[in-house]
């Protein structure tokens, strides 16, 4: 039995928190924080899960807290980490999805790219990918 049962009581992951992004390696803030609106920004048109406000997330920028003290203080099910890692013209971007309570990963890609190719990286990839994964999914 989970301790939590999501924001709606059903025990499905019905609200993310998608945490700013990571800049690894200090050389792509304006990128990161770019990618960072346009994620949330397509997980919201595209209306798979509630996603809890840019504003709301940005003060846990610089960390601040436990996943699990992060997802209680804006009431979410589950709460996407990314980051980001630049090594030359190369670009390594890691996204995944934790789940709160057992503090098990739901879901995890990891995306490569040359630098000049690296808008292509599909933040609708992203939401492709985890769409199956959050539309109706039990938590953990």
């Amino acid at each position: 039995m989970f301790g939590r049962t999501g924001s709606s009581g059903s025990g499905r992951i019905e609200q993310v928190a998608v945490l700013p992004f990571q800049d690894l390696s200090g050389k792509d803030k304006v990128f990161v924080d770019a990618m960072h609106d346009a994620l949330i920004g397509a997980l919201v048109r595209k209306q798979v899960v509630g996603v809890v406000s840019r504003n709301e997330v940005m003060r846990f920028r610089d960390g601040g807290g436990t996943t699990a003290d992060i997802a209680k203080a804006l009431n979410a099910d589950a709460v996407m980490e990314t980051t980001v890692f630049r090594d030359g013209d190369r670009m390594r971007i890691n996204a995944q999805l934790v789940e709160p309570v057992s503090l098990r990963y739901v879901w995890s890609q990891t995306y490569e790219r040359d630098v000049k190719d690296v808008l292509a990286l599909p933040v609708r990839d992203l939401v492709a990918a985890l769409h199956g994964r959050l539309q109706g999914r039990r938590a953990l």
